[in-house]
């Protein structure tokens, strides 16, 4: 389970990814399961390539979003948390 000390790292090589407007589709190859994320989900993804940590992300969301932190900090990790289980992420 990811905190917010957690460094976060993508994993790429078993998804191929489509994005399409906001938003991102991504199909698993090891089992053809198919993940779709909206439009934050897809920013998330987004800044994970530059190897952000979850205090780090947070930041960078609360200055883009108009959201409190308290409220930021448990939606992010809520998805972080889903994309770790669907393994889309990995803490390092």
């Amino acid at each position: 389970m990811l905190d917010l000390t957690s460094k976060i790292v993508r994993n790429t090589d078993s998804f191929l990814l489509s994005a399409l407007g906001n938003e991102i589709v991504m199909m698993d190859t090891r089992n053809g399961k198919y993940i779709g994320l909206n439009q934050v989900s897809s920013d998330i993804w987004n800044y994970l390539e530059k190897g952000l940590s979850a205090t780090e992300l947070i930041d960078r969301l609360v200055s883009e979003y108009e959201v409190e932190r308290g409220e930021c900090e448990s939606q992010t990790l809520e998805c972080l948390n889903k994309m770790e289980q669907q393994g889309l992420i990995s803490a390092v």
